[in-house]
């Protein structure tokens, strides 16, 4: 059946006191259908605060601690996800919501009341979100309530009568159409170009992508309900939020991406066209590691602040003045300098833009949300590395040019075509619930700060040595394939173009494949770890042997690109189920802080094996170091399935 209404429990609930007696009148009640502003309550408020101290732990002095403790030990253990999105088809009715949290086995909404009295909620519209998450293997919805005197719980099962709520809702729709010319706030009517898209397997990306294009050629988004923007439609299944991560990063990482030229040949540019020493230029790259590092930190911070959206837009649009400045900044320190300042501004970007995956994802699509998006980054790679060949072969300024003004335009089409949502942070997460054996991956409680949190710091360790051998490839390889294999710039450029455009073609079939398997994702993160140090093996194989330069090169490639499809995706995910949406944005800084600090670490420590070393014997440290990170992620699996199950009990 088609779907004409979009129904939220509150709502219905209002309308369930109009329909009950509840001193409401039929204005007040189409009042509060046109979303009418109305003064915030000191109750409202106080229960606001309440709520953020029990989920986040904002300011939790302000309320009796006894009180707070009780509403801690109702609280399912462990907690899977808070603020989670969902919905639910009821004949013509798409009925939708977030409920506050869910665990295992139960769904729980926490309340405030002045008075309490027993059953109040027997009828709430809420119970619905039972029947909304039971696919999700919830069995049990709970309101835990206060009235700051004592606390209480109601339970109600799936068995649990909701005839009262079904006839609500059709004696709702009976008023709607009677006072269908006062309704202004059209959202709550499906018109027929705004039906809901249904996604299956999300194995036509573009196909969907271009149902999300209307006919003015004008590029809008599908957001989650619950934003006020005017395009707001309801989604279903499959990839229908990695989809909003694809047309938004889609447009803003993909235009972005395509002038990433700086970066892979930054080595070059600094050796061959201002002819610093090999030392000094792996100076250079460590000063913009360094500012990476820091940039990331104050991202994921500022993220939690002030929301993905301001971030992402200002360190596009100063990250890419900073580029079309560095070109003319010729000494050493001042590049120094330069250089960190850039890597500050742009690399503020990475956890703003990873807190907006996880933003419009569940856990069920999220690994194939970062891959929609990390497809973007590497079409724009491969466009950016093969193009950037070209310009570098002319006059290396040209890269700044390009890269610099990729990103400001990316801000401008960020600006003018994404509308900024009207939450800071994380706080409205769509982050659905965790498979079972991903279950253990989040916080127990969304308090948690990730530098507290042991298992997680020894993944981001073993995370960072291995981003620092994969990040050779953006510094020494070039390197060594200039200087030993006496390749061309274009050549090089044409070699990273591959690697993008391999990522393209493969990885969101891989994905969706080891996906649907319920492949865990320690044992994938472990095997593409595994896979880099036999890549880097590749490298000390003589070109004057069995095989050419060329062909070591491109085995190089295959096997370092297949190594970052199977890793990259899911140490992104779970990173994401690591963390709860209160400390989100500082989970996914320092994940990408591990980067930085690989981007700090990689050039220095590369350059400085290959100038006393060589470059053979600096592979093989590279691979020895892959095979620790290897058995460190092995060593975390083991630490986390002993996690899952000891968690695990009859009850919540």
């Amino acid at each position: 059946m088609p779907i004409n209404y979009r129904f939220y429990p509150s709502l219905l609930n209002v309308f369930s006191r109009y329909v009950n007696g509840g001193n409401l009148s039929a204005q007040e009640l189409i009042d509060s259908i046109n979303r009418v502003p109305t003064p915030t309550t000191a109750a409202q408020e106080r229960g606001i605060s309440f709520e953020e101290a029990i989920v986040k732990g904002t300011h939790e002095d302000r309320f009796d601690a006894e009180i707070v403790k009780k509403v801690r030990k109702l609280l399912p253990r462990p907690i899977v996800d808070t603020q989670v999105y969902c919905q639910l088809e009821i004949d013509d009715v798409l009925f939708y919501g977030y409920v506050d949290l869910i665990g295992k086995f139960k769904a729980v909404d926490l309340k405030t009341t002045a008075s309490y009295q027993p059953g109040r909620y027997v009828h709430n519209h809420q119970n619905l979100y039972l029947h909304a998450l039971k696919r999700k293997g919830i069995k049990l919805m709970e309101y835990v309530i206060t009235d700051f005197a004592d606390v209480y719980v109601e339970s109600y099962a799936l068995t649990h009568p909701i005839d009262k709520q079904l006839e609500e809702i059709r004696l709702f729709k009976a008023f709607l159409d009677k006072h269908r010319p006062l309704i202004t706030d059209k959202k709550i009517f499906v018109a027929p170009a705004r039906m809901p898209i249904q996604v299956g397997d999300g194995s036509n990306l573009l196909a969907l992508a271009a149902a999300s294009i209307p006919t003015s050629g004008k590029l809008s988004f599908v957001v989650p309900c619950g934003y006020d923007s005017a395009n707001v439609t309801p989604l279903s299944t499959g990839l229908s939020r990695p989809v909003t991560i694809g047309l938004a990063a889609g447009g803003v990482m993909l235009i972005n991406r395509c002038g990433t030229m700086v970066l892979p040949f930054m080595t070059l540019y600094l050796t061959q066209h201002l002819h610093f020493s090999v030392t000094k230029a792996g100076v250079v790259m460590a000063v913009y590691g360094a500012g990476a590092f820091v940039g990331t930190f104050l991202g994921g911070r500022l993220t939690d602040r002030f929301g993905f959206y301001y971030i992402q837009f200002v360190s596009l649009s100063f990250g890419g003045l900073a580029l079309l400045l560095l070109q003319f900044v010729v000494n050493f320190y001042a590049l120094c300098g330069s250089v960190f300042v850039f890597t500050l501004f742009g690399d503020s970007f990475r956890p703003a833009n990873q807190a907006a995956i996880a933003h419009y994802s569940d856990t069920e699509t999220r690994t194939r949300a970062f891959s929609l998006n990390r497809l973007a980054i590497n079409l724009g790679w491969a466009v950016g590395g093969g193009v950037g060949g070209w310009l570098a072969s002319i006059n290396y300024s040209f890269l700044f040019w390009a890269d610099g003004l990729t990103c400001l335009v990316a801000s401008l089409v960020l600006w003018l075509y994404l509308p900024a949502p009207n939450v800071t942070g994380n706080k409205l997460s769509t982050a659905s619930m965790s498979s079972p054996q991903d279950s253990a991956t989040s916080g127990q409680l969304s308090t948690n700060s990730p530098y507290r949190d042991t298992l997680f710091l020894g993944f981001v360790v073993c995370a960072a040595l291995y981003f620092m051998v994969f990040m050779q490839l953006f510094s020494i390889v070039p390197l060594f394939l200039k200087e030993i294999r006496h390749m061309s710039e274009r050549l090089i450029g044409s070699l990273m173009a591959l690697n993008g455009l391999i990522i393209v073609v493969v990885e969101m079939a891989l994905v969706y494949s080891l996906e649907q398997q319920k492949r865990p994702k320690i044992p994938l993160i472990v095997t593409g770890v595994i896979l880099t140090s036999v890549s880097y093996l590749a490298l000390t194989i003589p070109g004057d042997g069995l095989l050419s330069g060329l062909q070591i090169a491109l085995l190089f490639i295959l096997l370092g690109t297949l190594s970052e499809m199977l890793a990259m995706p899911f140490l992104q995910s779970f990173t994401v189920e690591r963390s709860n949406p209160a400390t989100r944005g500082q989970y996914l800084a320092l994940y990408s802080m591990s980067g930085a600090f690989a981007q700090t670490t990689a050039p220095a420590f590369g350059s400085v094996m290959v100038a006393n070393f060589g470059f053979s014997v600096h592979w093989l440290a590279l691979a020895g170091i892959s095979l620790v990170s290897a058995s460190g992620f092995w060593w975390l699996g083991k630490r986390l399935a002993y996690e899952t199950n000891s968690s695990l009990s009859p009850g919540e």
